[in-house]
């Protein structure tokens, strides 16, 4: 590059590194940001979900107990 490039090519190169660095770093932390919103989007389903479980089963042994069901 330095004794057969057009002049200037090893300047180019560096900044086409540095930029390619930059990004890489940056599509890193945004798939860390997705697995970080996946994740909590999950926890919370799960607790919605567990949160109705446990609803209903309270319904359930209160009808259960007053003789309803």
């Amino acid at each position: 590059m330095l004794y057969v490039g057009r002049p200037g090519l090893w300047n180019d190169w560096q900044k086409f590194q540095a930029e390619a660095r930059k990004a890489r770093i940056e599509a890193q932390e945004e798939a860390q940001r997705k697995r970080q919103q996946l994740l909590e989007t999950i926890v919370l389903s799960a607790a919605i979900i567990v949160g109705i479980g446990f609803l209903g089963i309270v319904i359930y042994v209160g009808l259960k107990a007053r003789g309803m069901l």
